[in-house]
């Protein structure tokens, strides 16, 4: 990276403003300056008269400042500034006009490659930070692309603004190995199973990242990286990682306006023999729910890192609006992962038990669940690599499970679930101004006639809709309000101004729609809407959500004793 700038006299007839010590500035720039830079460019008159090493900071000489403020401003694009020394002993700093990036040339550029729809860039302040997010975002894109060892130089001029990117790409490799680190007390398949890369795949620098960010949201290790050996016939990876103690307690806190207070924590024992088992045990507490669960994933097959085992157990108590119920499970399933080329996805089946003891509501005071459930999910590269940052990529699953009073079950009855979720960057610009996402599910629940009119269908099996998860302008669970659903679907669009101009604050506007059915796979009027405005906000805790939505009973068909009314969401550590 290289920057050609020329200084420029000083203009004595714009305000002037103290910036500190004896330096004024002259003109409108807002120039904040962090502690070191005041002290190299002011000097330290308030340090301690009696310590012998601030004398010499109490005095910057005029060239040592005039050094110091160059490099200054250049940071923020103001490559023409001048500082002069009145009579008075007055310094004045003029920064002069900032220079914008005007035009950008690459070269050594390949097939693939796009800068086209790179925001900021062209007319954006030309600083030394930015010309580093250029080299960046292009060694970045490269690499994504399979050029494992790629470079990028830049050099600008602060005339023009004109700024050239040369590329050293080198040749597009494939995977030849990967090395590990031994000494980890597990073998190295274990870490496979996180990897969505085989030897003999085109090297991708997003999928190393994910690779290590499974790994360590695993707990297996503390921290993960690969490194990129570039040869004539390939490339070799090498793994490193930092273990970290196997044994980790985590607590997290959050709040919605549904639940209260969020209380999540959680131990894990993460390594757990040579085959990388785990043992978790987590706790859920807000003022509807609670819940302990205690989870095991068993590896029992080297040759098979991806297969695992789950025996699990849990106790939950649900406290809502139209019922009380507490359950204790458990469930053995059996299961595992696969990675394509754009594509991930995860499987599970077994059997389960769980005993449902209801406080208050529909159904008997207990009852008994033998049931057989599966389970399939599958999401996109990008839904996973922009986690942190939802833009793109998507996200699917479907879930059933089966019980049968012939088993041991009090009721015969079958359960389907498919829901998912979508998010596209509306123009394909980077980094994205509107972000557009669709979210839905479709449930239904297949009873015996019989055991419905005899024995009553407890909350568990019935369908609601209504809050932050569904319809955003009704309470939690309040659809429906009389009667009974054993059929519910939902459809929300969302779109979100990805990059505002208020402290990353992101606004968005939302519509919600759905409809019950009193019968399994039959949905009828009417049809609940929920249109709303909200704002997203990736706090320094966690992400910010507020929707207000007013709910509405559309298009015919009748709701008794359903009310309409605004209603207020908040939520702490939720993403749509």
């Amino acid at each position: 990276m290289g920057v050609f700038f020329t200084t420029p006299t000083w203009a004595a007839d714009s305000p002037l403003r103290p910036l500190c010590g004896r330096i004024w500035l002259q003109g409108p720039l807002k120039l904040r300056l962090g502690e070191g830079e005041r002290t190299l460019l002011c000097g330290s008159a308030e340090e301690k008269r009696h310590d012998p090493w601030a004398e010499p900071w109490r005095n910057i000489p005029l060239r040592q400042a005039r050094h110091e403020a160059a490099l200054i401003l250049q940071d923020r694009g103001y490559f023409h500034s001048s500082l002069i020394e009145l009579p008075d002993g007055r310094r004045i700093l003029d920064p002069g006009q900032p220079t914008r990036i005007s035009t950008l040339e690459v070269e050594g550029s390949v097939p693939g490659l796009d800068w086209s729809h790179r925001r900021g860039w062209i007319g954006g302040f030309l600083t030394p930070g930015r010309l580093n997010e250029i080299e960046g975002a292009f060694v970045e894109q490269l690499k994504h692309l399979g050029y494992a060892c790629a470079t990028a130089r830049s050099e600008a001029d602060s005339e023009s603004g004109r700024v050239r990117v040369f590329l050293t790409p080198g040749p597009a490799l494939r995977i030849l190995e990967v090395q590990r680190e031994p000494g980890m007390g597990v073998g190295g398949r274990v870490f496979s199973r996180f990897e969505p890369f085989h030897e003999g795949d085109l090297f991708d620098g997003r999928e190393m990242v994910l690779a290590s960010r499974r790994a360590v949201d695993s707990g297996t290790i503390l921290a993960s990286r690969y490194r990129a050996q570039c040869e004539l016939e390939g490339v070799r990876l090498f793994h490193e990682v930092l273990p970290g103690k196997p044994r980790l307690l985590t607590a997290g806190f959050g709040v919605d306006t549904e639940g209260g207070p969020v209380i999540r924590g959680a131990w894990l024992h993460a390594r757990q023999g040579r085959a990388g088992d785990r043992t978790r045990v987590s706790l859920l507490a807000t003022s509807r729910t609670q819940s302990l669960r205690r989870d095991i994933a068993i590896h029992p097959w080297p040759e098979l890192p991806r297969g695992k085992v789950e025996p699990q157990a849990g106790f939950q108590r649900r406290n809502e609006t139209d019922f009380e119920e507490v359950s204790w499970s458990g469930a053995l399933k059996g299961g595992r992962t696969w990675d394509f080329d754009s594509l991930s996805s995860e499987a599970q089946m077994g059997p389960s038990l769980e005993i449902i003891r209801t406080v208050r509501g529909p159904g008997r005071e207990q009852s008994r669940w033998w049931s057989w459930n599966a389970e399939l999910q599958g999401w996109s590269r990008d839904w996973e690599f922009f986690r942190a940052d939802p833009r793109s990529g998507a996200r699917a699953g479907l879930t059933w499970s089966g019980s049968w009073r012939e088993l041991g079950s009090d009721f015969t009855a079958q359960r389907w679930r498919m829901e998912g979720v979508g998010l596209w960057n509306w123009g394909g610009i980077e980094p994205p101004t509107f972000v557009l996402g669709l979210r839905g599910a479709l449930a239904v629940t297949g009873v015996d006639e019989r055991d419905a009119l005899s024995r009553g269908i407890p909350a568990t099996l019935r369908q609601y809709l209504g809050g932050g998860q569904s319809l955003r302008g009704f309470g939690r669970l309040e659809i429906p309000a009389s009667g009974i659903a054993l059929s519910s679907a939902f459809l929300s669009g969302e779109l979100r101004l990805a990059r505002g101009r208020s402290a990353g604050v992101q606004p968005l506007a939302f519509l919600d729609l759905g409809v019950l059915g009193d019968a399994p796979w039959k949905w009828k009027l009417p049809l609940f809407g929920s249109p709303g405005v909200g704002f997203r906000w990736a706090s320094p805790v966690g992400t910010l959500r507020a929707a207000l939505a007013h709910g509405g009973i559309w298009f015919g068909g009748e709701a008794p004793g359903q009310r309409t009314h605004p209603q207020l969401y908040l939520s702490l550590g939720e993403e749509f």
